[in-house]
């Protein structure tokens, strides 16, 4: 890898006309051993590349910086600072930068590993659903490669879903590779930590990701990125961002004074929402001190914070009963853990039975012959059509139980739910009121 600085010409020396524009440099050979094919994309700052090593035949990816930026000093020293930062990083998690310089052209470019997958962004908006488990395991890595780059005193400081990349890994799907070091601070005893691009009073950072030290302009230290990481997982799990508002100092505001918002139900559960609030919490004192410790917080959770529930889950169990049943998991867990190698092979089988056993009890609570509606119909209140039988009158005495049972009245609806079964028999969303509300008893 080149690592001698950049050296710069005089001002007024390089005719930027002269350099070719990053927007249409397909077919340039960089520097005689890059050949640029492909623009995959294009930002303030430049354009990446799909490339080719020409002697090597070997694919990669090429940044290049804009040819009106390239003779500017403060661009310069941050394209040499995410260079030097990002040839620290050795962790699979992290990518892997291979080269970077000047051509004599003055092109300034940035070699990089070519990575085939998407951004964490794309497959949260894409309304595809992240499972619980899928969004921890995504988190955990990321947290894995921070804590890598923390280690080599590598802060990246503008942590974004966009700067996650999920690509194949071997057998592995939806491998995590963090990407763009380009705001990075290298934490060394040359610059104290900080230099003019990186000191207290400028803001740098994407809104919706900013921890509260950043929007303040002070100096953000590794714990900044533990703080974005929260917000991730958040949006990971809830398929949005924690703060919105009508412009960005509006979501900046958020961050600085607005709590931390709970998940939704179906992701909830105590310990989870421990992780969040705590990676989100204000004060940098008051979060994870390491990467390495929210990794250890996720390892940590009980397997009932791993299951996402259904929607229909969450109108048939109380919430009452939701804490009862996750205290019955913990324990679970705990004794599995507990048990000698040799047999907890043995427990699968176990705990299938016990399933097999709730199933078959709840199953009786319910009733016989109940017909289990679709979970997607959202039809839990739907009157099925009897000869003789006022459908008015018995949607009005279902909305009824329905009502009881929500407000804790459990005994009344379960005399409400046998009054419609003895007026029409075959209502099953009466079989199932009258099994929940038996539950709730």
């Amino acid at each position: 890898m080149t690592n001698s600085s950049i050296t710069q010409p005089p001002e007024g020396a390089m005719d930027t006309m002269l350099m070719p524009s990053v927007k249409s440099a397909v077919g340039i050979v960089v520097d005689g051993r890059y050949r640029l094919d492909e623009l995959l994309g294009e930002g303030g700052m430049g354009a990446v590349y799909r490339g080719t090593h020409v002697l090597m035949g070997k694919p990669v990816a090429i940044k290049l910086i804009h040819a009106e930026l390239a003779h500017l000093p403060e661009v310069v020293a941050r394209f040499e600072r995410e260079a030097r930062s990002a040839s620290l990083l050795k962790d699979p998690h992290c990518i892997s930068v291979t080269d970077f310089g000047k051509s004599p052209e003055g092109m300034l470019y940035l070699v990089m590993e070519l990575l085939e997958g998407e951004d964490l962004h794309s497959r949260v908006q894409s309304g595809i659903s992240l499972s619980t488990e899928q969004a921890l395991r995504i988190v955990k890595e990321v947290g894995v490669a921070l804590a890598h780059a923390h280690s080599v005193g590598v802060v990246h400081r503008d942590l974004k879903p966009e700067n996650i990349m999920l690509v194949r890994h071997g057998d592995e799907e939806d491998f995590a590779k963090v990407i763009d070091f380009g705001i990075a601070r290298i934490a060394d005893s040359t610059n104290g930590g900080d230099d003019r691009l990186t000191r207290a009073g400028f803001v740098l950072g994407t809104p919706a990701y900013l921890s509260p030290e950043q929007a303040l302009g002070e100096v953000a230290d590794h714990r900044a990125d533990l703080y974005a990481l929260g917000v991730i997982l958040y949006e990971a799990l809830s398929g949005h961002q924690p703060y919105s508002g009508d412009s960005a100092m509006d979501v900046v505001t958020h961050h600085l004074s607005s709590p931390v918002p709970r998940l939704p139900r179906q992701r909830y559960t105590p310990e989870l929402q421990a992780i969040v609030d705590k990676a989100m919490a204000k004060s940098p004192t008051q979060r994870f001190q390491s990467a390495a410790e929210l990794v250890e917080a996720i390892d940590g959770l009980p397997v009932w914070a791993l299951v996402s529930s259904p929607s229909w889950v969450n109108r048939i169990v109380p919430t009452k009963f939701e804490d009862k049943l996750r205290l019955v998991a913990n324990s679970m867990q705990r004794r599995y853990r507990a048990l000698p190698p040799k047999t907890r092979r043995f427990a699968p089988y176990v705990a299938g039975a016990v399933g097999l056993a709730v199933a078959l009890i709840i199953g009786l609570a319910v009733g016989d012959d109940v017909e289990v509606p679709d979970p997607s119909s959202n039809k839990a209140l739907m009157v099925v059509e009897s000869p003789g039988v006022d459908e008015k009158e018995i949607k009005a005495m279902l909305e009824r139980a329905d009502t009881q049972l929500r407000g804790g009245l459990a005994k009344e609806a379960v005399i409400t739910a046998k009054e419609i079964l003895s007026k029409s028999p075959g209502q099953w969303s009466a079989q199932l009121l009258l099994g929940h509300a038996k539950f709730a008893q």
